[in-house]
């Protein structure tokens, strides 16, 4: 008897291992065919008008020239979303025509994750982290139901908490480096002015380095080849009130989901 209890425990927790990495790689394998978002708009002629101003640079880095640009009034600043199928950025609505320099610093930091596929790289964590921690766990712990799952449990905290934070903001800080490494100095001071743009609204915590730290970054570049530069409020106040707005849609669109969900 307690052999056929033993051993239906052991079938459930290979059971309960088996479906977290099955279910992991089935989501990163539609991630990757994922189709752009209702909420994301393409525009052909807004398309075509910032693929002109990078054409240089994106050959220069062997990007696809038919990149695709999509706008979006909610959520982050900008995006990417890498699939097989295409390679798309976000950009905030307006952006462009509020601070074009601005515009261009951050897009290079987006390019650098389109170069790198680091959509991708962080969306292959998850099945690979599911995978390693079933031949982790049958090797220490078993196949035991209870044992299985509270140790996943465990090292999935670990994982989320920790690992995957840190991959995250790494790929983060090298597509800052790339942006501040690419950029001229218009652009520079250009994102210089988004930081201190963003530094006067509350922001939600992201795996972005903080505003403080690109501030230091961003000055210390310009520094390089001599220059101090501090915008005046003026100068980004257009910026304070685009993200002022992308902020209430944000609020307004999560509220409509919550209403959607009752």
């Amino acid at each position: 008897m307690s052999s056929m209890i033993s051993s239906g425990l052991s079938a459930l927790g290979s059971v309960y291992l088996w479906s977290n990495p099955i279910a992991k790689v089935k989501g990163f394998i539609s991630s990757l065919f994922k189709p752009v978002s209702k909420s994301e708009d393409f525009d052909e002629e807004f398309n075509r008008r910032v693929i002109k101003i990078f054409d240089k640079f994106l050959k220069e880095n062997n990007l696809d020239a038919n990149l695709k640009i999509c706008q979006m009034w909610t959520g982050h600043i900008m995006g990417t979303k890498t699939t097989f199928n295409e390679n798309k950025i976000i950009v905030l609505s307006n952006l462009l025509d509020t601070d074009e320099e601005a515009f261009k610093f951050l897009f290079k930091h987006e390019i650098s994750h389109v170069k790198g596929n680091d959509s991708i790289k962080a969306a292959l964590l998850n099945p690979i982290f599911s995978i390693s921690s079933v031949f982790f766990l049958r090797h220490y712990c078993g196949l035991s139901f209870i044992p299985a799952v509270i140790s996943y449990r465990i090292l999935k905290y670990v994982f989320e908490k920790r690992v995957a934070i840190f991959v995250a903001t790494f790929f983060e800080r090298k597509a800052d480096n790339f942006a501040i490494n690419n950029s001229t100095i218009d652009e520079l001071k250009g994102g210089l002015r988004m930081v201190y743009a963003e530094k006067e609204l509350l922001t939600i915590p992201t795996f972005h380095p903080t505003p403080s730290s690109r501030k230091k970054a961003l000055e210390a570049a310009l520094e390089k080849v001599g220059i101090r530069y501090v915008p005046s409020s003026e100068e980004f106040e257009g910026l304070i009130k685009l993200l002022k707005k992308n902020q209430e849609n944000s609020i307004a669109s999560k509220l409509q989901e919550m209403e959607e969900k009752k």
